[in-house]
């Protein structure tokens, strides 16, 4: 849950942006029985910012599953390994189409590190 108040301009600017679907895994809003939800890629408590650039459009699943981590365990090499950041990781550098929901799936150190086991 946010600590700081994000307008509704704001709101609708990370809505358009993510087109109604949820920047993590890419499923989208109408075939979901939860409205999707604003996430601070990094969290107010790690000193995110409330900006256009720090919010994602967030399934819940997604949402639940990251919280206000930054990191987590890669179960493939056991190692630490960033959580998938849609601004950082959807630049063309991954070649997946989205968060895997299962870690079996994910090609990525940050995909697995964020997915369901």
């Amino acid at each position: 849950m946010s600590l700081t108040y994000v307008p509704a301009e704001l709101r609708r600017r990370v809505r358009d942006r993510a087109k109604g679907c949820c920047e993590y895994c890419l499923v989208p809003e109408s075939v979901t029985f939860v409205q999707h939800e604003i996430d601070h890629i990094v969290a107010e408590k790690h000193g995110g910012q409330t900006s256009a650039e720090n919010l994602a459009l967030s399934c819940i699943l997604c949402n639940r599953r990251k919280g206000t981590d930054l990191t987590s365990v890669d179960p493939h090499t056991g190692q630490v390994a960033l959580l998938f950041n849609p601004r950082k990781h959807r630049d063309g550098s991954l070649p997946v189409a989205g968060l895997a929901h299962r870690a079996a799936d994910a090609h990525w150190p940050c995909d697995r590190a964020t997915s369901w086991p």
